[in-house]
C-alpha cells in the first residue's frame, strides 16, 4: 500500500505543517493540517485500488480497480463523501453536505487515511452547526473500507447520515456501451435498475425489504462487479441508497449507505464500516451467495 500526497505547495508550507512522529513497528506515521498538503489529491493506492481525495473538502475525486480498469470519478463538482440531516423540534429537516464543508485535518495511518472537519459545519442554507465529523478510510489488499463519526453538539437531532458517497457510477465501465452496467439487491425476487441518465432514486433497507446486508453494481459485458455492503456488528436499520446527482457539468449516479440514528444533542454517532470491492464475473456468478467476502 502505498500513500502519496501531491507536492504542489507543500515544500512552501513546510513550516505550517505540524509533524507529530511515532515509530510503530518500524512505520512512520505524519500528521499535518488539511490545508497544508497542496492543491493535487491525496492518493492512497496498491496492486489492486487507487484511491484519490480532495485535500480540500475531503471528497472522493476517484477510486480505480486496476485489474479491471474501471475509473469511476464522479462529474465534475459533484466528488462527495458524506452527507447529514438534522431534525429540529420542528420537524424540519436541515441538509449538510460534505463536500461544501472545509476539511480541517487530514492524516496518514498504517493502512489509510483519517479525514477530520471540526466544525462548525454549514447547511445547504447558510446555517451553521455545532458538529464534529471523522472518516476513517483504509486500504488492505482489494478491499477498501470506509467508516463515520461524529459527535453532535447541537440543539437537533442528527437524522441520517449518508457515506461513504462513491460517484462515477454513471460510467461504470462505460466502454462497453451505455446502459450495460445494472444495480443489483438482494431482495425475495431480486431487485435490478439499470445504471443509466435518467437514473432517479433507489433505496431498500436492510433488514426488511433486503434480506441480506450487499449490494452489487456490475457489467456483464465486462464481466466486472463492485461489491459495496455495510460490514455492521450491530443489529440496526440502514439504507442502500443509489441516486442521481446533476450539476452545470453533467449528471451521475451515487451510491452511499444511509444510517438513521437520530443522534440527540450531547451523543456521538459510530457507523458500521462500508465496503468497496471489485471482482470479475456478475453477483450469480462470483461466488454462490452473490458476496465475495474477505476470505476470498
Amino acid at each position: 500500500m502505498r500513500l502519496t500526497v501531491s507536492p504542489a505547495r507543500c515544500v512552501s508550507r513546510i513550516t505550517s505543517i505540524s509533524l507529530l512522529p511515532a515509530v510503530a513497528g518500524g512505520l512512520l506515521l505524519c500528521f499535518c493540517p488539511a490545508g497544508a498538503v497542496g492543491q493535487g489529491p491525496v492518493v492512497l493506492e496498491n496492486e489492486h485500488l487507487r484511491l484519490e481525495v480532495d485535500p480540500g473538502n475531503g471528497a472522493i475525486a476517484r477510486i480505480v480497480d486496476k485489474p479491471g480498469q474501471i475509473h469511476l470519478a464522479p462529474v465534475g463538482g459533484l466528488a462527495d463523501n458524506f452527507r447529514l440531516v438534522l431534525r429540529g423540534a420542528d420537524k424540519k429537516n436541515k441538509l449538510i453536505l460534505g463536500r461544501s464543508q472545509r476539511l480541517a485535518a487530514l492524516s496518514r495511518t498504517g493502512s489509510g487515511l483519517d479525514l477530520a472537519w471540526n466544525g462548525p459545519l454549514a447547511d445547504n442554507e447558510g446555517g451553521v452547526h455545532s458538529l464534529r465529523v471523522r472518516m476513517e478510510i483504509r486500504l488492505a489488499g482489494p478491499w477498501l473500507e470506509f467508516r463515520l463519526f461524529l459527535h453532535n453538539d447541537t440543539a437537533h437531532r442528527v437524522a441520517e447520515a449518508w457515506y461513504p458517497l462513491v460517484g462515477g457510477l454513471a460510467g461504470f465501465a462505460s466502454g462497453q456501451g451505455p446502459g450495460e452496467t445494472v444495480v443489483k439487491l438482494p431482495t425475495a425476487s431480486s431487485t435490478i435498475k439499470k445504471v443509466a441518465i435518467p437514473f432517479g432514486e433507489m433505496a431498500l433497507h436492510y433488514p426488511g425489504q433486503m434480506n441480506m446486508s450487499f449490494s452489487s453494481v456490475y457489467n456483464v459485458k465486462a464481466n466486472r462487479a463492485m461489491y459495496f455492503a455495510s460490514h455492521d456488528t450491530v443489529a440496526r436499520l440502514k439504507y442502500y441508497r443509489f441516486f442521481e446527482q446533476s450539476s452545470p457539468a453533467g449528471k451521475d449516479v451515487f451510491a452511499c449507505i444511509q444510517h438513521v440514528p437520530f443522534t440527540p444533542p450531547g451523543k456521538a454517532f459510530e457507523g458500521s464500516p462500508v465496503v468497496v470491492r471489485f471482482h470479475d464475473g456478475t453477483p450469480g456468478r462470483s461466488t454462490g451467495s452473490g458476496s465475495p467476502r474477505p476470505s476470498d
